[in-house]
């Protein structure tokens, strides 16, 4: 009797154990990475497939991982295919250089059970802003604005710390330092100037070039 019970005990702990065990699951996640203004591929882009993430578990859902991980690489058409077989909710991370990741840089997370076949990710390149402003006649005040990371809105409020007021004449804004942008995409832009008491208000926007700086004039 007792070598009876013993037995089911020993059987009970081991179906509580197998319960408790982490399943571990094959996730397979396909697609291609382009250039979010040319809407070009983008190759040797690392894309990397990890078994959880560590986080303090604010932003991102989940803090547990294994430490594994699987990457890959876009081809030229910008393609990749990445799979891991892993106990905890998979992320995708996506990096390369002179470009920002989706979604600022943070992992994506991958849904277990998903179609994650052919998804479309977009990264941003950077480029800088750097004109030069002339007035064509004389004016009594002026201050312009870069709208922070090609904010796109018809009527845009400046960010803090990026108005500037500049003279009469030739100048360029930010004591000649450039300002950090989006490339392949327009770069909007506000001056505001008084002109025989007049205050006029410009919004305009020019196309910037992704890893190129644009240095040309522009004349209000």
């Amino acid at each position: 009797m007792k070598t009876t019970l013993y037995l089911t005990g020993i059987l009970a702990l081991l179906v509580i154990a197998a319960s408790c065990e982490k399943k571990e699951r094959t996730t397979v996640v396909s697609g291609t990475v382009i250039n979010a203004g040319s809407k070009q591929p983008i190759d040797s882009v690392k894309v990397s497939l990890l078994d959880g993430v560590s986080t303090a578990g604010e932003i991102i859902p989940g803090n547990t991982t294994s430490g594994k991980k699987n990457v890959a690489y876009t081809d030229k058409e910008g393609k990749f295919k990445v799979q891991i077989t892993g106990e905890y909710e998979p992320f995708l991370s996506l990096s390369k250089q002179d470009y920002e990741a989706p979604q600022g840089g943070l992992v994506i997370g991958v849904r277990w059970g998903e179609d994650n076949s052919d998804k479309i990710f977009e990264m941003k390149t950077y480029a800088y802003f750097n004109p030069v402003l002339v007035s064509v006649a004389y004016v009594t005040s002026v201050k312009f604005c870069p709208a922070y990371f090609s904010k796109n809105t018809l009527n845009f409020e400046c960010e803090s710390g990026w108005e500037e007021t500049l003279g009469n004449g030739s100048s360029q804004p930010f004591n000649n330092v450039p300002f950090l942008t989006y490339g392949d995409m327009f770069q909007k832009y506000k001056i505001d100037f008084r002109r025989n008491n007049i205050l006029y208000n410009k919004v305009d926007s020019v196309y910037i070039k992704g890893f190129e700086t644009y240095n040309d004039t522009i004349y209000f």
